[in-house]
């Protein structure tokens, strides 16, 4: 017997059947394969070195994804931007500093979806939990350069 196809687009991540506790399924089960990030992007720019100067800036980008094999528990969107700027004074000594989510987002750093508690006392619930990304910081560093004997 064939087994039957999924309705997902063939560019999502989904299973090829449903059922059977082939894997780990809360609810009616879904063809969508939970934690599957559909968008990721690492990216950046740095000036190195330009009369001491150093500076750089990274963006962290982590698409929509689904929590659960139904679809229902879905996640936002997570982008982050930071930035870090340094100067060197001479060979041994430098400065830097470092800042973090720039525009102070208030995304979620990572999702899931299981089964908790709100309080101790609570009935366990099917829910979606996250833990939030860090607010905007601020880092500076002073940093000295050792030689060490040959």
């Amino acid at each position: 017997m064939p087994l039957p196809i999924s309705p997902l687009d063939s560019d999502d991540a989904a299973y090829t059947n449903i059922g059977g506790g082939q894997y780990p399924v809360q609810g009616p089960g879904g063809y969508h394969v939970p934690e599957a990030v559909e968008w990721v992007i690492s990216s950046g720019v740095t000036l190195h070195d330009y009369k001491g100067f150093s500076a750089s800036l990274r963006l962290r980008f982590f698409g929509p994804r689904d929590l659960t094999s139904d679809g229902i528990y879905r996640s936002d969107l997570t982008a982050l931007l930071n930035a870090q700027v340094a100067y060197q004074i001479d060979k041994r000594w430098s400065v830097k500093a470092e800042f973090l989510n720039l525009p102070n987002c208030r995304d979620h750093d990572i999702d899931y979806a299981y089964i908790s508690r709100i309080t101790p006392t609570a009935a366990p619930e099917f829910t979606d939990v996250f833990h939030p990304v860090e607010p905007f910081q601020a880092r500076f560093g002073l940093q000295y350069r050792f030689d060490l004997p040959q």
